[in-house]
């Protein structure tokens, strides 16, 4: 079960927190697929991170940990802002988790992309 979701911006290197429960436990990767993990980017019609015939962009994930209660992804690779897969302010984005132990899923947040931090 997923719980919250940190802000997501509009770009591909950035710190994305998933919290929950059972989420199951999986190794760190860099610019790879795998089917436990999908963020959806529902405006623009495209997915990250999950290998299905629905995700047919080329978008991957890089994922720096990911524990029982929390994921943190590391950024999009890939195909990211090519053929308009990219994120843009203000776009429904749907994360879904699929326990990797136990296939129980997925587990759904949704959220809107927020504006780019301001310059500090």
């Amino acid at each position: 079960m997923v719980t919250s979701v940190t802000l997501i911006l509009p770009q591909a290197a950035q710190k994305i927190v998933v919290s929950g429960r059972n989420l199951g436990a999986h190794t760190q990767f860099t610019n790879l697929d795998t089917p436990f993990l999908a963020i959806r980017d529902k405006t623009a019609d495209w997915a990250a991170g999950r290998m299905t015939p629905e995700n047919s962009d080329e978008v991957t994930l890089s994922v720096a940990s990911w524990t029982d209660a929390q994921i943190v992804v590391a950024g999009f690779s890939g195909a990211y802002a090519t053929h308009a897969w990219k994120l843009n302010s203000g776009d429904e984005i749907e994360v879904a988790v699929w326990n990797p132990q136990t296939g129980n899923g997925p587990g759904l947040y949704t959220l809107r992309v927020s504006a780019a931090e301001p310059n500090r």
